[in-house]
């Protein structure tokens, strides 16, 4: 496994998506990378899926952890982006990924996976704005059959307040049919309209408001839906924009004042 020190150029070079800096807090990050191929004679049992050992998996991890944030507790970021990621890496530097829970099941039994199976994870830094850091998560999995699996999170850290947010610390009660009815309506102006609308038993009218979201530091929040959730796999993930003033009254008084969105909007 290596760790290295990211300077902020190649911080923007290693982000999945650019990041979005606006009078951004000091800041230090690491890169932790690790690729390695499991082989019958080779089972490395500090890299484990759901806790058993991996033989012939290609597994590949690329990983922008925080450092430093302003002098700030990073503590609460560091476990919510390992957890959300599946990662573990310990005091003595042994890396295991234990928790793929978003992508499909794992084999019965890892001991069994052939050749050609492969495992991928990878988060950036995208956003920074002095207030908000936010992290994307991106995991990947191919276990056999006609195509991988892949999912995508989110997490959205107030830095000052050492809070990972939730949906709750954002959203309102009784926030949802707002925000459902402008995300269908969203997607119903969209190029995913006719391929939702035929999609399940209930089409558009089955749309949720997901649990993934996420801030763009440019006045948006993007609701984020994974393959198959609202849509064939074909159609790939979804992501929903939304205009933070146009949603104003779903907004929690504490995300208002995170997001610089007054009361009045």
């Amino acid at each position: 496994m290596k760790i290295r020190k990211l300077s902020a150029a190649l911080l923007l070079v290693a982000a999945a998506l650019p990041v979005r800096a606006v009078n951004p807090v000091s800041a230090n990050f690491s890169m932790v990378s690790d690729e390695r191929i499991m082989c019958d004679t080779d089972v490395d049992d500090d890299m484990t899926i759901a806790g058993m050992p991996m033989k012939n998996v290609r597994v590949l991890v690329s990983l922008v952890r925080p450092v430093d944030l302003g002098g700030h507790d990073l503590s609460p970021l560091v476990a919510a982006l390992d957890s959300v990621a599946g990662v573990r890496i310990s005091q003595s530097g042994a890396l295991s990924v234990d928790s793929w829970k978003s992508l499909v099941a794992a084999p019965a039994s890892a001991a069994d996976a052939g050749y050609g199976q492969w495992l991928t994870v990878r988060s950036a830094l995208v956003c920074l704005d002095g207030g908000l850091a936010v992290w994307r998560i991106d995991r990947e999995m191919y276990t056999g059959g006609a195509h991988g699996m892949y999912s995508t999170d989110f997490v959205n850290y107030a830095v000052a307040d050492g809070n990972v947010l939730a949906f709750g610390d954002v959203f309102t009660d009784g926030s949802k049919p707002a925000l459902r009815k402008a995300i269908r309506k969203w997607i119903s102006d969209s190029e995913y309209a006719e391929t939702v609308a035929s999609y399940g038993d209930s089409g558009l009218g089955s749309v949720d408001v997901p649990s993934v979201f996420y801030f763009d530091g440019q006045g948006k929040v993007w609701f984020v839906y994974q393959p198959y959730e609202i849509a064939p796999y074909s159609s790939g993930m979804i992501f929903v924009p939304l205009n933070v003033w146009e949603i104003g009254p779903a907004l929690t008084p504490y995300a208002r004042r995170l997001l610089g969105v007054s009361s009045e909007e």
